[in-house]
């Protein structure tokens, strides 16, 4: 079971996705890594981030598109 500091950072990590309006990225790039298709969840986690800079959620998105897309560098 997670904890509460983790579930804390989460909700505060993605509400800060939300107000810099970058919820359609994070959206796109969870759904395309559950479609498995980690060319277009890679290109929406690098959108995030270009809003969202050093954003934890997002960079978590990235390493796992490029993991998935076999970059294993860039993860």
């Amino acid at each position: 079971m997670a904890s509460l500091r983790h579930e804390l950072a989460e909700w505060f990590g993605r509400a800060v996705i939300v107000a810099r309006g970058a919820d359609a990225e994070l959206l796109g790039a969870e759904r395309a890594l559950a479609a498995g298709d980690a060319r277009v969840a890679r290109r929406h986690a690098r959108d995030l981030l270009s809003r969202v800079p050093r954003s934890p959620i997002g960079l978590r998105l990235a390493a796992d598109a490029a993991e998935a897309a076999w970059l294993d560098d860039e993860a």
